[in-house]
C-alpha cells in the first residue's frame, strides 16, 4: 500500500511540471483576489475566467473599490462572461463587510455569513487565501475520493484531505483539482494518463 505521503509527493511533482497556471494560483495573492475568483469560478469554466480575471482585478482591486462601483457598471464587465447575477454578490459582500473595514473574515463561520458563500467558497478562501487548511470538497474531488479511497462520507473525505495536503498544501491543492479536471472525470476516467494510475484500486 502508497503511503499518504507518497501520494502527495506524486501529486506535488506533477503539478510542479504539468499543473495549470491560472492567476488567481499565483502569489502572493490575498483573501480578496481568491474571493473573486472562487465566486467567478461558480458556473464558469476556469478557462473563461483565466481570460477575465486580470481586467476585473485591475478594475476593482480590493472590496471598498468594489463597494464603491456602480451595479451597472459591475453588470457591463460581468455579461461578458454571462455572469450578470455576480454583480450582486460582490455589491453585497463589499456593503456588508464595510463595517468591518472591508477586511474579509478567517473563520469559515463569519464566510458563511456573507450573501453567495458556501462550503466550498469559504474554505477556499481559508485555504488559498489565508493558508488555513480547511478541506476544500466539491463533485470533483468526491468522485476521486470514491474511487481513490473508496470513501462517500464527506467528514471522511475531510480528514483523509487534511493529511494529504499536511506539506506544500497549496499545490497539492491545486494538484489534485487538476488532476480530478484532466484524468478523473465522469462518467469515464482517463486512467491511462493519470499520474496515479500505480497506486489507484478503480475500477
Amino acid at each position: 500500500m502508497v503511503s499518504i505521503k507518497k501520494i502527495a509527493e506524486t501529486i506535488l511533482t506533477w503539478y510542479e511540471e504539468n499543473g495549470r497556471n491560472f492567476l488567481w494560483r499565483i502569489n502572493p495573492n490575498t483573501p480578496y483576489k481568491i474571493m473573486v475568483a472562487e465566486i467567478l469560478l461558480q458556473r464558469t469554466t476556469a478557462k473563461s475566467v483565466h481570460k477575465f480575471y486580470h481586467n476585473f482585478i485591475k478594475k476593482y482591486p480590493n472590496l471598498d473599490k468594489l463597494d464603491k462601483a456602480e451595479k451597472k457598471d459591475l453588470e457591463e464587465i460581468l455579461s461578458n462572461l454571462g455572469l450578470l447575477y455576480k454583480a450582486k454578490i460582490f455589491k453585497k459582500i463589499a456593503h456588508t463587510l464595510k463595517e468591518n473595514e472591508y477586511e474579509i473574515p478567517d473563520t469559515k463561520d463569519k464566510l458563511m455569513e456573507l450573501y453567495g458563500i458556501g462550503d466550498y467558497i469559504s474554505s477556499a478562501i481559508l485555504t488559498f487565501g489565508f493558508s488555513k487548511n480547511t478541506p476544500i470538497v466539491d463533485s470533483n474531488i468526491r468522485r476521486f475520493s470514491s474511487r481513490f479511497w473508496k470513501l462517500k462520507d464527506e467528514q471522511q473525505i475531510k480528514k483523509k484531505l487534511i493529511v494529504l495536503t499536511k506539506n506544500d498544501m497549496k499545490k497539492v491543492y491545486f494538484g489534485l483539482l487538476d488532476i480530478c479536471w484532466f484524468y478523473c472525470r465522469a462518467p469515464e476516467p482517463n486512467c491511462g494518463d493519470c499520474p496515479l494510475k500505480k497506486c489507484c484500486p478503480y475500477p
